[in-house]
């Protein structure tokens, strides 16, 4: 899985939905890497989704909303891994599969 270089700050609305596209790709990745029992950085994924949204939530309202469709897409997309991790954590529960183990030290 390779990082996205371009920082999302003043990016415009095509750049923003490729960029949607791009995570949501990125975490179908991510999904597929947990199912084969691969270690996936979290850390970064949810860093650049993070600087994603704070990009989107400086456009004007009327523009924003005509993301909601790419967000709910990338929405999915995390609720997908997610899902995928847990699974992975309840079929392995003492192995240390991920850079952490949530709920434990």
């Amino acid at each position: 899985m390779n990082s996205r270089a371009t920082p999302p700050g003043n990016l415009d609305l095509g750049d923003l939905r490729r960029r949607i596209d791009a995570e949501a790709a990125a975490l179908t990745e991510a999904r597929a890497a947990v199912g084969a029992g691969e270690e996936i950085l979290l850390d970064e994924l949810d860093g650049r989704i993070g600087a994603l949204c704070r990009a989107v939530e400086t456009l004007p309202p009327a523009e924003a909303q005509t993301l909601v469709d790419d967000l709910g897409r990338l929405n999915n997309a995390l609720d997908d891994l997610a899902a995928a991790v847990w699974a992975a954590m309840r079929r392995n529960p003492g192995a240390r599969i991920f850079p952490f183990q949530l709920g434990r030290p």
